[in-house]
């Protein structure tokens, strides 16, 4: 397993935390800054299990890519909206808690696309469907393909 998402990850997590640290500690309350807190823990959650699922994926063919992507940014905005319904039933601050997950949920999943695009760039080009060679063609094939080229 490759590790340079996570660690992408990690510093992006203390650089937001660095530039969140003032304000949310002069001006927010007590309440707030554990909606911050919780909305932090669900959005590293969730670029972890991305980071699994892409690590699992970015090799396979692109069918499989896909599923794996799209049914798994289902899964996990699924289990994100289980856990915002948990914590707003158990009295986060609502309006903190959903500000700073979509913040976090946008900054994260910059970070993934960034990563997926240069892992796919990696990887080597497949064709989905390989066109033949002219050799391995008929002379009739050939004859017909430049009759209707006129």
């Amino acid at each position: 397993m490759r590790f340079r998402f996570l660690r992408s990850v990690l510093v992006l997590t203390v650089v937001v935390a660095g530039a969140m640290a003032y304000p949310t500690i002069a001006w927010a309350t007590p309440e707030v800054v554990d909606s911050i807190v919780a909305s932090a823990i669900i959005a590293i959650v969730n670029v972890t299990i991305g980071l699994v699922a892409l690590e699992w994926a970015i090799d396979k063919a692109n069918a499989p890519f896909m599923y794996v992507v799209f049914g798994g940014m289902g899964v996990r905005m699924g289990l994100i909206l289980v856990a915002l319904t948990v914590l707003l039933l158990n009295g986060y601050h609502a309006l903190s808690l959903a500000l700073s997950l979509m913040g976090f949920y946008v900054v994260y999943t910059i970070a993934e696309i960034v990563y997926v695009l240069r892992e796919l760039d990696k990887r080597p080009s497949r064709r989905s469907s390989p066109r033949r060679s002219v050799d391995s063609l008929s002379p009739r094939t050939i004859a017909v393909n430049q009759y209707y080229r006129r």
